[in-house]
């Protein structure tokens, strides 16, 4: 019996454990950065929709005054 719990805790290590710690410590690391990455680029993309909606709104508002002194009423 002992036999058997010994060859599955040596099955379970090598099957389980190391692809784990693997994962944890190579894969885990790579994944945090890429995220980190994607997460500036979602903010710069955010801050540039902004400012695009921004200089919308001032063109429109602009446009509206310039056609309101062409056509006085």
């Amino acid at each position: 019996m002992a036999q058997f719990e010994h060859e599955f805790v040596q099955t379970s290590y090598t099957n389980i454990v190391v692809p784990l710690r693997k994962f944890l410590e190579e894969d885990m690391k790579t994944i945090q950065k890429e995220r980190k990455s994607l997460e500036v680029k979602r903010l710069d993309l955010d801050a540039s929709k902004g400012k695009l909606r921004r200089a919308k709104a001032m063109e429109a508002q602009r446009n509206v005054s310039i056609s309101k002194n062409l056509n006085p009423q």
